[in-house]
């Protein structure tokens, strides 16, 4: 089991997008793994929380007839870390083909999306590999295209 903080920035912005502590059972502490494997993990992690949100909203839509939505005390702190509290309203409603989504993580990343950096070292290939440490930190930054480019 590993834990790493990870943060998405985004080229233009002074402070990360997202910022969060994630645990991966899947991968030992100071292990090496491949880029693509690690993010792999990721975005499983991302999806799984992505669709418990759905589902608890289709919940709460359900029980319209209560007159408050609230938070449980747990999901305030939560949020609170995140650095936002608010009751999350999933706009798409759609749900996520964990495969595709992750395709189309590793072929961003391929394609120069975005770039990702480990311990503040840049890692350059997706069959690169990484090593894991206890309080290793990650950071996807994600660039921005320019209007009018040709891409």
């Amino acid at each position: 089991m590993t834990s790493l903080t990870i943060q998405v920035k985004q080229i233009g912005r002074k402070r990360p997008v997202i910022t969060k502590d994630l645990t991966i059972d899947s991968i030992a502490t100071d292990s090496k793994i491949k880029l693509k494997d690690l993010i792999k993990e990721i975005v499983k992690i991302e999806v799984n929380e992505f669709q418990n949100r759905l589902k608890n909203q289709k919940i709460r839509e359900e029980n319209k007839n209560n007159i408050l939505s609230y938070l449980s005390p747990e999901e305030i702190e939560d949020k609170a870390e995140e650095g936002k509290i608010a009751i999350d309203e999933v706009r798409n409603k759609k749900e996520v083909d964990l495969d595709e989504a992750i395709s189309v993580a590793i072929l961003a990343f391929e394609d120069g999306i975005y770039f990702v950096f480990l311990d503040g070292e840049k890692i350059e290939k997706i069959d690169d590999l990484v090593e894991l440490k206890s309080d290793s930190e990650i950071m996807f930054l994600r660039l921005t295209m320019l209007a009018g480019g040709i891409f």
